[in-house]
């Protein structure tokens, strides 16, 4: 099983402009992962959350996402605190 990570970038808004996509640590270049994974702490934290789903090219809300799409896995503090923001946009927490 592969894994990788990937950083939001800190100018969301200049690589949406440019339309690259989010490179990860080892920057395989390759597609079709199987799930995504994400720690979230608080909930300031999921607008983060948000703009990765975004500027990787998913739908943001878990229901707009196909069965082709990657898993999103959430995981964290916020999840065992009060999941109910993470409800709309994680498949799994």
């Amino acid at each position: 099983m592969r894994r990788e990570r990937a950083f939001l970038p800190e100018d969301v808004e200049a690589h949406r402009a440019a339309r690259v996509p989010v490179c990860t640590s080892r920057r395989s270049g390759r597609s079709g992962l199987a799930a995504l994974a994400f720690s979230i702490s608080y909930e300031l934290e999921l607008s983060g959350l948000l703009d990765m789903l975004d500027v990787s090219g998913l739908p943001v809300r878990a229901a707009d996402r196909a069965d082709s799409h990657p898993i999103v896995v959430c995981g964290g503090p916020l999840t065992f605190s009060n999941p109910v923001p993470l409800a709309a946009f994680a498949d799994l927490w």
